[in-house]
């Protein structure tokens, strides 16, 4: 059984973790974007030299953005969920 929940836990942040990256992605004015001096720094960073390198960087600062976010979201879910079944069996 603990095989299974934690198969799908990780499908879970998998697809979700996806999908708010691709949300992100079709709508970059609806979000919290990072400042241009963010983005300078990080196409410095990772040696942008094209459109397509760009495009890569922002695929991989959302994905790992959403992945963050994602993670965070059911670590805080699972843990309220274990907290109010332990005090109802309580």
């Amino acid at each position: 059984m603990k095989m299974c929940f934690r198969a799908l836990l990780g499908l879970w942040v998998l697809v979700a973790s996806w999908s708010l990256s691709y949300w992100w992605q079709t709508h970059p004015d609806t979000v919290l974007n990072l400042p241009g001096f963010i983005w300078d720094w990080l196409a410095n960073l990772y040696g942008v030299e094209n459109a397509e390198q760009v495009a890569d960087l922002e695929f991989i600062v959302a994905l790992v953005g959403s992945l963050i976010a994602v993670s965070a979201l059911t670590w805080l879910l699972f843990f309220i969920w274990r907290r109010c079944r332990w005090r109802i069996m309580a």
